[in-house]
């Protein structure tokens, strides 16, 4: 029985140590015979895509409608175009000013700046900060005063707004070939002032003009 074992064992470790041989080479020296290792696939990562400018969180813009207090309010290429408000020396009137909420989170918003109002002129916007909620619309009231010694507006060139312009450009009339056209923006005939108003809410500034003529 003894040597019945001894045999048995002894084909044992022979087939163990067979395996071992033939194997062995394989871990120690992989290439030399033909084994790689596991394939790496690297990671690439993504390219990021390009933003676009970021909208306005809101706009606004001037009502004629449902302005008053003016000797006349009209659009200065008729049915668009640059708000045109006329007042009288030594009298007060207030343009409406329309707020629309672009965003879907709560605004605030607050006045940055008027500009170019002319001699003896004030303008007061009311309410000069307050809360626009998501897609909201509010109208404020912008309150223009002008002193009876004001001067009488005269004819120049309407500059171009500060952050935004909400004008489109003119389209001019197609005229003959033989008749070589010769268009005048109408805001150069009016003797006027560009007055722009700028708000500003979530770090966002725009700016929107009217032209005030006094009279």
């Amino acid at each position: 029985m003894n040597l019945n074992r001894r045999l048995i064992l002894s084909c044992v470790v022979g087939v163990v140590l067979g395996l071992a041989i033939i194997i062995s080479p394989t871990f120690l020296w992989p290439t030399e015979f033909g084994y790689q290792g596991p394939t790496v696939t690297p990671t690439v990562a993504p390219t990021p895509t390009p933003k676009g400018p970021v909208p306005p969180p809101f706009t606004f813009e001037f009502d004629i409608n449902e302005s008053y207090g003016f000797e006349k309010t009209y659009l200065a290429y008729e049915t668009y175009g640059t708000p045109v408000f006329v007042v009288s020396r030594g009298k007060s009137a207030t343009v409406a000013v329309v707020v629309t909420s672009l965003s879907n989170k709560t605004l605030q918003i607050c006045l940055a700046g008027i500009r170019g109002l002319p001699p003896g002129v004030e303008a007061k916007l009311d309410p000069e900060a307050f809360i626009l909620h998501a897609y909201e619309r509010a109208t404020l009231r912008l309150i223009i005063n002008v002193s009876a010694t004001a001067p009488i507006s005269t004819l120049k060139p309407t500059p171009t707004p500060t952050f935004n312009a909400t004008t489109p450009p003119p389209t001019p009339t197609p005229t003959p070939p033989e008749l070589p056209p010769t268009v005048t923006p109408p805001e150069a005939l009016i003797p006027a002032d560009f007055i722009e108003l700028i708000l500003r809410g979530d770090d966002y500034g725009i700016g929107t003009g009217f032209l005030l003529t006094i009279i």
